[in-house]
């Protein structure tokens, strides 16, 4: 189960040593990636390049428009690219909920192409010339059937790696039946692409992890140690 897990630490007062520790958990876990603030980039990827074993080095994730999505294109754009001297392997960002709740779908589908672009600008390995991935952070249980299906509409068509349900800040009222019920729809309007679907917020214990990799889900959010 450990290499479904995005370990994270994105509390606003986690300090510089709440941070390294965290990273040494979840390197020690054996977790998939570590997702935190985007200001400690260039310190972990220094600490990986000074680790003895880079293959147990997780993937270094960072975020964009965090936690609530309302920064301008421009300005999501920008944070991707100053990553530029340091790239982090993925890219959770959160996209407009201003622009779904007013159903400007033309906003948004400039939203993920711009960013998109700006990720493609980005090379972590020169020899396999890979962007960061992305994932699409779109607080998939506060939405309607339809809403949901445009949303994974524009991600699929703007080749968005990955669909991310919550970022854990907005989930009061929202219960975790309600989100396997999203990831579901989700699973529904993304079938036959190349979409994979990441779990967050809340998860706190290996049986609701369990239960997310029974809908065949690629990655699970958490910052508790399961």
């Amino acid at each position: 189960m450990n290499q479904y897990i995005d370990f994270s630490i994105l509390k606003p007062f986690a300090s510089k040593v709440d941070v390294i520790e965290a990273y040494k958990t979840c390197r020690n876990k054996f977790y998939k990636g570590f997702c935190f603030p985007s200001c400690y980039l260039s310190l972990l990827r220094t600490l990986q390049k000074n680790t003895s074993s880079s293959s147990d080095n997780p993937l270094l994730i960072t975020v964009v428009g965090f936690p609530l999505g309302y920064q301008s294109i421009e300005e999501k754009v920008q944070s991707i690219l100053s990553f530029s001297e340091s790239p982090p392997d993925e890219i959770d960002f959160v996209i407009n909920l201003s622009a779904v709740r007013s159903q400007d779908w033309n906003y948004l589908n400039n939203e993920l192409y711009a960013i998109k672009q700006a990720s493609e600008k980005l090379i972590i390995h020169s020899f396999f010339k890979n962007s960061p991935a992305l994932k699409a952070i779109i607080e998939s249980p506060h939405w309607d059937e339809k809403t949901l299906e445009k949303i994974c509409f524009l991600s699929v068509a703007n080749r968005i790696d990955f669909i991310k349900t919550s970022t854990g800040f907005l989930d009061d009222g929202i219960t975790y039946e309600k989100k396997l019920d999203s990831i579901k729809l989700i699973k529904q309007f993304t079938e036959d692409t190349n979409v994979k679907i990441k779990i967050s917020g809340g998860i706190n214990s290996v049986e609701m992890a369990k239960e997310a990799i029974k809908l065949r889900v690629e990655r699970i959010g958490t910052s508790s140690v399961l």
